[in-house]
This record gives C-alpha cells, sequence and structure tokens, in this order.
C-alpha cells in the first residue's frame, strides 16, 4: 500500500499562510504539529497537520492567540468556532466526479484522498440528466476529452 502524501515545510507554509519561521517555532517552543523527520533532517508534514494548520490560520484570524490554542489543545479549538462544529470530520466535502478516466485515477488513488472527501464516481459524460440525477454537491468535477487538430 502506498503511503499517504506529506509535504516538505515550505509547501506547508505556502498552503497555511504560516512562515517556515513559524512552523519551527510552534514545533520548538509549543511542541505544535511535529513533522517527521527525513534521514536529511527535513521536515515533512501530513494531509492531517496541513489540515491542523488551516484551523489554526481560522482562529489566529479570529483573534486568538497560539500560545493560548496550544495550552488548551486541539479538541477545545472547536468550541471556540461554531462553524468548525466538533471536529476534523464535522463536514463532508461531496464531490461528484465525471468520466471514465478520472474515476479510475480517483480509485486507485482512494487512499490518498482525505476522509472529510465523500467522492460520488459518475463514469461516462457530463449530460444535463446527469446534472439532475447527481442533486446536491459541494463541487462537480468533469473529465474532458482531449481535442484534436481533427475535431477542429
Amino acid at each position: 500500500m502506498k503511503e499517504s502524501p506529506q509535504y516538505p515545510i515550505g509547501t506547508v507554509a505556502r498552503l497555511s499562510g504560516f512562515s517556515t519561521h513559524q512552523l519551527r517555532k510552534w514545533e520548538s517552543r509549543l511542541g505544535l504539529l511535529i513533522p517527521d523527520r527525513a534521514d536529511n533532517g527535513r521536515r515533512y508534514y501530513t494531509v492531517q497537520q496541513l489540515e491542523r494548520l488551516k484551523i489554526l490560520r481560522r482562529l489566529i484570524n479570529s483573534g486568538y492567540r497560539i500560545g493560548d490554542l496550544a495550552k488548551i489543545g486541539e479538541e477545545q479549538w472547536y468550541t471556540l468556532d461554531p462553524d468548525l462544529d466538533s471536529g476534523p470530520a464535522h463536514r463532508e466535502l461531496r464531490v461528484s466526479v465525471v468520466g471514465t478516466m478520472i474515476c479510475a485515477v480517483l480509485e486507485a488513488n482512494a487512499h490518498d484522498i482525505p476522509t472529510s472527501i465523500k467522492l460520488e464516481p459518475q463514469k461516462g459524460r457530463l449530460t444535463v440528466d446527469m446534472l439532475e440525477s447527481i442533486g446536491d454537491v459541494d463541487v462537480i468535477v468533469s473529465e474532458l476529452r482531449t481535442v484534436t487538430q481533427q475535431d477542429v
């Protein structure tokens, strides 16, 4: 089985909106989000750690201090912002994926997809009838066939 993806500190900094300096200090001073280390000492973060950083970003933007958040612990973060509900699985993102090839790729890599995302594969081409049958989803991802010179 393939391992879950891990991201280097620079990528995590860009995706979370925190600097690499902040991430290192929080790790050393507060013990927050201890990343895995490669043999060369480089830090690598999991998808779950990145999600926690996004929650921290939201709480800090709401006026909470990182030191206070570290003291109360992650379980309590969800009580500070009602939109976070009760935890990481607070709301499942429903994604309808339309197309034979894209469905096959996603099914082969299902272990890399966060559990907060519910994929609803729809093999075939996107049509008006299919759109009506898909129902209430958050995102629709549709495969488009490649246009060749012969099609033009």
